[in-house]
């Protein structure tokens, strides 16, 4: 499974359908899907900050929110949130303060750095994953994936800042390197996955997450004495 290991283990289990209902309730657009209908939050159900460079990964970003509805994690992502009157600073922040999972995509972008800052939204948001002890996915772009002229900073500066933050984001975890969209989507529902495996091992609870919706079919009503039945043919 080419997944990626966490840094430690959280003081709670990451899918907090295993253990204490959670109380974060909110609406994600599933854009990989049907533009305009809304998906809901359950009480209970994982969530993962999908955290990247925006300018250069919009595809990346949609296939990623895919890959967690695939598996019944809620995405939580600029993409799905109402404007609001907080600073970006903000906003990311209090989105990584609110996920059980932090999903990191890094490609060819450092990304914009806010004013009166050393380093760029995507690492700030970083950090904070790193003081709260939440399960860390670290995705990186491989050589050969096709490159358009928005996907890859110039600068010299940004390309030294975003080397030293991939050699961090990667120090002591394995790391997926994605060639496509699609690859990245199959690879972060394979994390996903492979990390609830071990939340159900951690808990000692022997049972798999239900990734899938509940059988919608209504039963047959038991039979009662009011119940037609079948008569069988006399016998000549």
């Amino acid at each position: 499974m080419r997944g990626v290991q966490v840094a430690g283990r959280p003081s709670r289990p990451c899918f907090p359908s295993l253990g204490p209902t959670s109380r974060r309730v909110g609406v994600a657009r599933d854009v990989s899907q049907k533009p305009e209908k809304n998906i809901m939050n359950r009480p209970g159900q994982p969530t993962a900050m999908i955290s990247s460079s925006a300018l250069d990964l919009p595809d990346h970003r949609r296939q990623a929110r895919d890959a967690c509805l695939r598996v019944g994690v809620f995405p939580i992502c600029m993409e799905t949130l109402p404007a609001r009157d907080v600073t970006a600073i903000e906003m990311s922040l209090q989105m990584v303060d609110t996920a059980d999972i932090y999903i990191c995509i890094l490609a060819h972008r450092y990304g914009w750095i806010p004013k009166g800052k050393k380093i760029s939204l995507t690492e700030l948001e970083f950090n904070r994953a790193v003081e709260r002890h939440i399960p860390i996915l670290v995705f990186l772009i491989h050589n050969d994936h096709p490159l358009t002229i928005d996907m890859v900073e110039t600068s010299g500066v940004a390309q030294k800042k975003l080397s030293e933050f991939k050699s961090r984001a990667t120090q002591g975890r394995i790391r997926a390197i994605f060639r496509t969209p699609d690859e990245l989507r199959g690879q972060i529902v394979s994390s996903l996955t492979e990390l609830s495996r071990r939340d159900e091992e951690a808990l000692g609870t022997g049972k798999r997450l239900d990734f899938h919706p509940p059988n919608l079919i209504p039963l047959a009503p038991a039979p009662t004495s009011l119940t037609p039945t079948r008569c069988s043919r006399p016998r000549m």
